[in-house]
């Protein structure tokens, strides 16, 4: 056997196990009916009537996944919606096989605080596992439970980065969202998107914590 084709058999059987090992289209980490559930169980819209504040003041109307907090480090675009009832989009700026292993661990459960749609790091681009979880979140919406309701999908990230690449990061990621969900058969129209930077940290202990980039859904009625 000459030397060349020796390497290139031996190549092969090392590489062989590591393809093996990698799964292009993951299954989703939740069914549809889990992430009918857990958009239910979550927060409602704030009633008509009734001030934003003392809806941010209630858990059951709180716009953001937790309370308003002073550790900002980002301006919110001028004019942009207050949040509103929502379910996080957990994402993960790390590269895919890293990224989806994290959301392996992380996304045992889905529930209204964390339905884990994963990112390529400093990108737009979402990852297989996401796009396997956001299959399943389609489906939920497109149900009779949730075919009347309207949702703003809004775009976070942490607070590294300077603050006008973080808003404009976060207002792509929430595009691509959107963008798969209406691939996927949700109507374009009862999706809104906003991004708001590192406005309104996950984790404002942990400014950079992977917690704070997410994206989230907030029902709108």
């Amino acid at each position: 056997m000459r030397p060349n084709i020796a390497i290139s058999l031996a190549t092969l059987l090392i590489a062989a196990p590591v393809a093996a090992m990698a799964d292009p289209d993951p299954a989703p980490q939740y069914s549809s009916n889990q992430f009918v559930s857990a958009i239910l169980a979550g927060p409602m819209p704030c009633p008509a009537g009734q001030s934003q504040e003392s809806c941010d003041a209630s858990p059951r109307t709180r716009r953001w996944t937790l309370a308003p907090t002073t550790q900002v480090t980002s301006t919110p675009r001028p004019g942009a919606r207050a949040g509103y009832a929502g379910a996080v989009l957990r994402t993960r700026g790390s590269a895919q096989f890293n990224a989806d292993l994290a959301a392996a661990e992380s996304c045992a459960r889905v529930t209204a605080q964390d339905l884990c749609v994963t990112f390529r790091k400093n990108s737009d681009e979402i990852t297989s596992q996401g796009q396997a979880n956001l299959r399943a979140a389609a489906l939920g919406l497109k149900s009779d439970s949730l075919a009347t309701l309207t949702f703003e999908v809004a775009g976070y990230t942490d607070a590294s980065g300077a603050a006008a690449h973080n808003l404009t990061l976060s207002s792509r990621r929430a595009d691509s969202v959107k963008a798969y969900l209406v691939g996927q058969g949700v109507a374009e129209r009862r999706l809104k998107t906003e991004g708001y930077g590192s406005a309104h940290l996950a984790d404002p202990a942990n400014p950079t914590s992977p917690q704070n980039r997410r994206v989230e859904l907030h029902r709108l009625n």
